[in-house]
């Protein structure tokens, strides 16, 4: 009699395609060979899948050790929990255009922590920071194009003497060894 009352129970939990509708009657845990968990918890379910996780993961957010105003010039630091450094966010970043005329400041599309770039002589500039480096061991990346070609161009700085905690030098050369302006120049420094 308890059986056919199963049935009967399990019956009424079969949609019309013959499906099984788990939202309402069922009790006990589906085994892991049935597609189930074989668990009632979520915790005991998570251990059963390997361990894939916890029912409250716990997440580690870096906290913010400094905090400077955009006008400043000073990259945010990110530290953990424990007080060890992240990284810094971009302390300088400006994008040019290097085709104006030697000896003149360069048009800038958009920046920040740079008071001008002044052109040297052909793909010779120097970018002056608004606020000072703290030192001179910081790096920088340069993205240099042109609009009508494709030509392949490199950067480089005109050694460690072409940087100081006010400005610093680079130089656009092209594959060949030859200086050349580029009218898309884009540079980020970090430090």
């Amino acid at each position: 009699m308890t059986q056919a009352l199963n049935l009967g129970l399990f019956a009424n939990n079969l949609n019309s395609s013959g499906q099984l509708d788990a939202t309402d009657g069922l009790t006990g845990a589906v085994p892991i060979a049935n597609g189930g968990t074989g668990a009632t918890t979520a915790a005991t379910a998570l251990a059963a899948l390997g361990g894939i996780g916890s029912a409250s993961p716990t997440i580690t957010t870096p906290t913010i050790a400094t905090i400077k105003s955009a006008s400043s010039g000073v990259a945010t630091v990110f530290q953990d929990s424990g007080g060890t450094q992240m990284g810094t966010l971009c302390r300088a970043w400006v994008n040019f255009n290097g085709t104006g005329t030697s000896g003149a400041n360069q048009t800038i599309r958009g920046q920040f922590n740079i008071a001008s770039v002044y052109k040297n002589g052909t793909g010779d500039y120097t970018i002056n920071f608004t606020n000072n480096m703290p030192d001179i061991n910081y790096c920088f990346v340069a993205t240099v194009g042109n609009s009508d070609n494709g030509f392949v161009f490199v950067s480089a700085y005109t050694g460690q003497s072409g940087l100081s905690t006010s400005n610093f030098r680079i130089i656009i050369k092209g594959t060949n060894g030859v200086d050349y302006d580029r009218d898309y120049i884009g540079i980020s420094v970090f430090r």
